[in-house]
């Protein structure tokens, strides 16, 4: 907040023809974040991790090897088989390939994690064309604003677009949202912005109607059918591995019938349901 209240942003313009000054703030703005550090950072991507392992237990693996600064785990992925995927933010100065080498070797609950170096972020700020009236635009970044619950409002669209990027993560011209950006390698990466060239966006509305969408109170049917993401769960973890031989991958315990293995699931894994539930947006 500080940033906004002493009128940092009373002369940014979100436009690509002030690309040294954006990215001086948002800079600032990560300096801010990771304290006495470097804002430069080095990290490795790991494309699958179980769905049972914890934010813990992935950081546990990373703080043996110097240099570690945090962890970021996604939620499980019914598309996945609902598995996981992480990243390990560390020093810029670290031989991560070695580390990366290393983890090659490691394994959670019996999964390879298969990890790669991460990227690095290339253009960080990204021209849009074919935005909408500055009027229009500017309501509906304050309307957001007000359903994130923010009390900080402006008359200035340029000002209510970075406001919105770096305190609520909410990359505005391009209607997406980076979640868990703080714990990513990342922290303010990409912005969109705009470019007299660059890529086309969609009306206005069409573009943010994702993030209302997302943030607003869901409709009582809910965002998807829940019966249908707790089959795909079931189905997942009800595997066959011989004749009258099943197993439940979740505990590794064995049973003779796929309707036992589903019994075993609602009576021992309703913590696993409930993550299936806020995973595709329902509250029951």
């Amino acid at each position: 907040m500080e940033f906004y209240e002493s009128g940092a942003l009373d002369n940014l313009s979100v436009d690509i023809e002030h690309e040294a000054e954006l990215v001086q703030f948002l800079d600032s703005v990560v300096a801010k974040l990771e304290g006495d550090r470097d804002i430069r950072t080095t990290s490795i991507f790991f494309r699958q991790i179980p769905m049972q392992t914890t934010k813990a237990e992935l950081e546990a693996l990373c703080t043996t090897y110097e240099g570690f600064r945090r962890v970021c785990l996604t939620d499980p992925a019914p598309e996945r088989k609902f598995l996981r995927r992480g990243w390990a933010t560390f020093d810029a100065d670290v031989q991560i390939r070695n580390i990366c080498y290393e983890f090659n070797s490691t394994k959670l609950h019996e999964l390879e994690l298969s990890p790669i170096v991460n990227r690095e972020l290339k253009n960080r700020l990204r021209p849009v064309t074919g935005l909408g009236p500055v009027e229009e635009e500017r309501r509906l970044a304050s309307k957001l604003l007000r359903i994130l619950d923010d009390e900080w409002q402006s008359e200035s669209l340029d000002a209510l677009v970075l406001y919105l990027r770096v305190v609520h993560s909410v990359d505005f011209y391009n209607g997406s949202e980076y979640a868990q950006e703080d714990s990513m390698p990342n922290r303010c990466g990409v912005l969109h912005v705009r470019g007299a060239e660059g890529v086309a966006v969609s009306s206005p509305e069409e573009r943010v109607k994702g993030l209302f969408e997302a943030h607003e109170k869901p409709s009582e049917d809910g965002a998807r059918n829940e019966d249908e993401e707790i089959e795909k769960f079931m189905n997942a973890n009800c595997q066959e591995i011989g004749k009258e031989k099943w197993v439940c991958p979740l505990s590794g315990k064995k049973f003779k019938g796929p309707e036992f293995v589903r019994k075993h699931i609602l009576n021992k894994h309703q913590d696993k349901l409930d993550e299936v539930k806020k995973e595709v947006g329902i509250w029951v």
